[in-house]
């Protein structure tokens, strides 16, 4: 085996800052084999046992999206994983240093002494990493304290203060090769500042890269993993999980070889200065470790040994989710090309899926949405005013939409409102006509609802506002027409009342247009019974009108409560007597999240809190959080419970366009828009 040469000790090596770095990653390079074999048996099992320990803590709450186990449920996992994981990578840093150490001086030292010399050596190694963690803290706090004093010149004086603070404070990171080697007898931390003293800048750059390429890593392989798109098979996460290994190791290698780069290359022609490292004192510190001229020839046996430990991180993330011992929830990501709001979303029994955007209705192929037969909406799409869809039990989907006015010249009603209707009974059996039923004249425009009635009918509940005096509540007028067909040829009229409300032009959505809520909705019973419920414009009450029969004779109108806000979603569900059931209040603006309740269960979608990294720099406005969307689902039966929070996807964007739907065996589907890529998430809870 050829040894490099060691690193000389006459003063012609270059010193500066680049040439160490580039003498740092060579030097990694080159013993990559000794560095392996110190490297590997520390800090891959600190991350099998930190993976462990965070699969434990989250228990069933963990979740498994697309074969993946995603242990994060909460914002940051287990500080105890990362604790285990830090206690490794530190093991395996002062280790490498050992090793590169006699590599540089032209000696092999044995694996087995360097781990038992990390080891010894640890525990301070761990009290001067605090150290540096605390300096570069107030170092970090201080620049940002005066910047924010400093009017115009904010960014380029943080810039200036930090760029010095961190060079002075990241040369005392020569600490940690004094601890592994014990090669002089001043106090380690004014042995280091001697060693530094002269070359300030060159040190500084070599020593901050030490601090900074874990930074960078971390932004770097965190925004790849934002962008992965969803879904991804899962060798692409498998993939991703072992180049995250890779990287760990390699990372850990460069900085054990920058150190002992730095620690050990000899001072520079213009570099005066108190000391530089005694190359004898290095050679008898490991000679007593054990080190040799003459270095082993690798063991096939030992490298087949190192290569079974990288996957097994991944191996026992693959096995939890195989054999799910928690019982976790399971999901399957999609990705939809459809666009626009979703209007109405349905899981009727033994069918796929339905949605229904404001462009057109959208038949699943299958549970997870990954393929869907399309039509563009004659009502929705050529933007009708007022426009309601529905979804029945059968999956039949209708839509209503006002037309007239602002189509006087197509359609003659006199300046009163045509009512536009489109049922479709499945993909390619849609019909539509436009009517002649008039819903207005000098009147706003009314709100309506919708709903499939059998044998082709179309079932309309309208709440048109009346004329009242200046000065007078505002009053609504609601009523429910049963048209035989989209044309309307033979139609009913029953009106349910008159109430104080107020009603919108348009459809709720929330500032975040992340779900339509809309005014008023209108649902059929298994008998034909209508039921409607009208919500006041300007909050705190509703109006929930009931039809003993079809015809909607004697129909029973009540006030019930409602959110103040008339943009939270809802749903209508039966406690013993009907009423409106909210967004549990889990913190935040979770309440302004979809719905969906099947049976006793209502589930809704929201957003928990994103892995982050411990320490970060933010300076002007908030760097945005980072989000994961997260499900909950609680009973219904008025009973206090603790919900059931699941988290799901990564999310790179504010999530927008959201819908949940909940199928008749319990799945789940959920939609959202996340930066212009629309996605379905099929769970399992």
């Amino acid at each position: 085996m050829t040894t490099p040469a060691a690193i000389a000790t006459d003063g012609s090596t270059p010193s500066g800052g680049g040439a160490v770095l580039s003498a740092g990653l060579f030097a990694a390079v080159a013993h990559w084999r000794p560095l392996a074999a110190v490297l590997v048996p520390t800090l891959v099992p600190g991350l099998l046992l930190a993976d462990m320990i965070d699969i434990v803590q989250a228990g069933p709450s963990a979740t498994i999206v697309d074969g993946m186990l995603r242990p994060d449920a909460t914002a940051g996992g287990s500080v105890l994983g990362a604790l285990v994981l830090a206690f490794g990578w530190l093991i395996g840093l002062n280790a490498a240093m050992i090793v590169l150490a006699g590599r540089l001086r032209g000696v092999a030292v044995p694996s087995r002494q360097a781990l038992g010399r990390a080891l010894r050596t640890a525990p301070e190694s761990a009290m001067a990493v605090v150290l540096m963690l605390v300096l570069i803290g107030v170092v970090t706090l201080c620049g940002a304290g005066a910047a924010a004093n400093a009017n115009g010149l904010e960014l380029p004086l943080l810039a200036v203060i930090i760029g010095c603070g961190l060079v002075l404070v990241s040369t005392r990171l020569l600490l940690l090769p004094a601890i592994v080697l014990r090669d002089n007898e001043l106090p380690l931390l004014r042995h280091a500042h001697r060693l530094a003293a002269g070359r300030l800048p060159s040190t500084g750059i070599a020593m901050s890269a030490v601090i900074v390429l874990p930074w960078l890593a971390n932004q770097f392989v965190g925004g790849q993993l934002d962008r992965v798109p969803l879904p991804h098979p899962p060798y692409l996460g498998w993939l991703g999980q072992v180049l995250a290994v890779l990287g760990m190791l390699l990372l850990a290698a460069v900085q054990a070889s920058l150190l002992m780069v730095a620690y050990l290359r000899p001072r520079g022609s213009l570099q005066a200065g108190p000391v530089q490292t005694d190359p004898a004192r290095v050679e008898a510190v490991l000679a007593g470790l054990g080190a040799t001229t003459a270095a082993p020839a690798p063991r096939r046996a030992t490298g087949w040994a190192l290569a079974a430990l990288l996957p097994l991180p991944l191996l026992l993330g693959i096995t939890v989710a195989a054999v799910n011992p928690y019982d976790s929830p399971t999901a399957v990501s999609q990705e939809v090309s459809w666009s626009g709001a979703i209007l109405a979303t349905a899981w009727p029994t033994g069918r796929h899926p339905i949605v229904v955007t404001e462009y057109g209705m959208h038949w699943c192929r299958d549970d997870a949405c990954a393929a869907s037969d399309a039509h563009n909406s004659a009502v929705t799409w050529l933007g009708a005013d007022n426009a309601a869809t529905a979804i029945g039990a059968d999956g039949t989907v209708v839509t209503a939409g006002l037309r007239g006015r602002d189509m006087p010249d197509v359609i003659r009603t006199d300046g009163n409102d045509a009512v536009a209707l489109e049922r479709c009974d499945g993909p390619g059996r849609c019909t539509d006509g436009i009517t002649k039923w008039h819903t207005g004249g000098e009147e706003s425009q009314p709100v309506l609802a919708v709903a499939p009635g059998p044998d082709g009918s179309v079932v309309v509940a309208t709440a048109r506002p009346l004329l009242v005096k200046d000065g007078e509540p505002d009053r609504v007028e609601l009523a429910v027409t049963r048209c035989n067909t989209v044309h309307c040829t033979r139609r009913s009229l029953a009106v349910l009342g008159t109430v104080e409300a107020a009603v919108n032009r348009t459809q709720f959505y929330d500032a975040n247009m992340r779900t339509v809520v809309p005014q008023l909705t209108l649902a059929l019973d298994d008998q034909d019974r209508p039921t409607a419920l009208l919500r006041d414009a300007s909050g705190g009450r509703a109006w929930l009108a009931t039809c003993p029969a079809a015809d909607c004779k004697g129909a029973r109108l009540e006030q019930i409560a409602a959110p103040a806000d008339p943009t939270l979603p809802t749903a209508l569900v039966d406690y013993g007597e009907l009423g409106l059931h909210e967004a549990a209040e889990l913190g935040g603006d979770q309440g302004r999240w979809p719905l969906a309740v099947r049976g006793n269960t209502a589930c809704g979608l929201t957003t928990t809190p994103g892995p982050r990294p411990v320490v970060y720099v933010r300076f002007g406005a908030p760097a945005p959080e980072p989000q994961r969307l997260a499900l909950w689902c609680t009973a219904v039966d008025g009973r206090t419970r603790v919900p059931r929070r699941v988290t799901l996807a990564r999310l790179t964007a504010e999530p927008y366009y959201l819908a949940l739907v909940a199928g008749p065996d319990g799945r789940l589907l959920a939609l959202w828009d996340d930066d212009g890529y629309r996605h379905t998430l099929l769970v399992t809870p």
